[in-house]
């Protein structure tokens, strides 16, 4: 994947506990992007049942740099990230053009 060292602005819905990161985008017919704030960085294991559309996940350290990307994953997948994030941001797909080292600012 290439590399890039931009800044995105991401406006959307944080979520801070254990049901709302459970929930995610599940049964949503459209989202906001939805901003997942860990209390501590860890491997996550990562679901898309009932979601209804093709996602982009982007990790985030807790500097909010981008340190790994997912990107159109279908509904009814499973997987654990590679990295240990503090944050996470689900997108519909397409959205944002989220590389590895982005910037992020939670707007």
């Amino acid at each position: 994947m290439k590399k890039s060292s931009k800044t995105i602005k991401v406006k959307g819905k944080k979520l801070h506990s254990i049901i709302q990161h459970a929930m995610g985008c599940m049964f949503l017919s459209e989202i906001e992007p939805l901003i997942f704030v860990f209390k501590e960085s860890r491997k996550l294991n990562i679901h898309t049942c009932f979601v209804r559309y093709p996602l982009d996940i982007a990790f985030l350290d807790e500097k909010k740099t981008i340190i790994e990307v997912k990107k159109n994953v279908k509904p009814w997948c499973c997987f654990n990230s590679k990295t240990c994030p503090h944050f996470m941001i689900e997108t519909k797909a397409g959205r944002f053009d989220f590389k590895l080292n982005d910037k992020v600012t939670f707007l």
